[in-house]
Protein backbone atom coordinates (compact mmCIF):
# COMPACT_ATOMS: atom_id res chain seq x y z
CA UNK A 1 0.00 0.00 0.00
CA UNK A 2 1.54 2.69 -1.10
CA UNK A 3 0.99 6.67 -2.32
CA UNK A 4 3.65 6.89 -4.53
CA UNK A 5 2.88 6.76 -8.38
CA UNK A 6 6.37 5.30 -8.98
CA UNK A 7 5.23 1.76 -8.32
CA UNK A 8 3.75 1.99 -11.72
CA UNK A 9 7.07 2.29 -13.11
CA UNK A 10 8.27 -0.24 -11.45
CA UNK A 11 5.65 -2.58 -12.27
CA UNK A 12 4.60 -2.32 -15.56
CA UNK A 13 7.35 -0.23 -17.33
CA UNK A 14 9.98 -2.28 -15.27
CA UNK A 15 8.29 -5.32 -15.24
CA UNK A 16 9.30 -6.22 -11.28
CA UNK A 17 7.19 -8.63 -9.74
CA UNK A 18 4.69 -8.07 -6.93
CA UNK A 19 2.41 -9.64 -5.14
CA UNK A 20 -0.20 -6.39 -5.61
CA UNK A 21 -0.21 -3.30 -5.15
CA UNK A 22 -2.60 -0.86 -3.78
CA UNK A 23 -2.07 3.09 -4.38
CA UNK A 24 -3.84 5.18 -2.36
CA UNK A 25 -4.91 8.61 -4.20
CA UNK A 26 -6.99 10.09 -1.45
CA UNK A 27 -5.20 13.21 -0.85
CA UNK A 28 -8.24 15.14 -0.80
CA UNK A 29 -10.24 13.66 2.15
CA UNK A 30 -9.36 13.55 5.82
CA UNK A 31 -7.39 11.11 6.82
CA UNK A 32 -10.04 9.19 9.08
CA UNK A 33 -12.06 9.00 5.47
CA UNK A 34 -9.42 8.05 3.52
CA UNK A 35 -8.77 5.32 5.92
CA UNK A 36 -12.31 3.97 5.76
CA UNK A 37 -12.67 3.94 2.16
CA UNK A 38 -9.30 1.62 1.98
CA UNK A 39 -10.70 -0.87 4.94
CA UNK A 40 -14.18 -0.82 2.58
CA UNK A 41 -12.23 -1.79 -0.90
CA UNK A 42 -9.91 -4.57 0.91
CA UNK A 43 -13.19 -5.80 2.63
CA UNK A 44 -15.09 -5.90 -0.39
CA UNK A 45 -12.86 -6.62 -3.24
CA UNK A 46 -9.94 -8.35 -1.02
CA UNK A 47 -9.26 -11.52 -3.05
CA UNK A 48 -9.48 -9.21 -6.83
CA UNK A 49 -6.52 -7.22 -5.05
CA UNK A 50 -3.70 -10.11 -5.07
CA UNK A 51 -1.32 -10.09 -8.27
CA UNK A 52 -3.31 -6.94 -9.05
CA UNK A 53 -2.39 -3.12 -9.39
CA UNK A 54 -4.93 -1.31 -7.96
CA UNK A 55 -5.47 2.47 -7.67
CA UNK A 56 -8.39 3.72 -5.16
CA UNK A 57 -9.52 7.66 -5.60
CA UNK A 58 -12.13 9.26 -4.68
CA UNK A 59 -14.49 8.43 -7.52
CA UNK A 60 -13.89 5.32 -7.58
CA UNK A 61 -11.19 2.16 -8.36
CA UNK A 62 -9.34 0.72 -10.87
CA UNK A 63 -7.82 -2.97 -10.75
CA UNK A 64 -5.86 -4.01 -13.52
CA UNK A 65 -4.04 -7.31 -13.12
CA UNK A 66 -0.02 -7.57 -13.08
Amino acid sequence: MTDDKDFGELVFHQHLQASGVLLVRLATLEPSQAIEVVVQVIEEYGDKLLQAFTVIMPRGIRIRPV
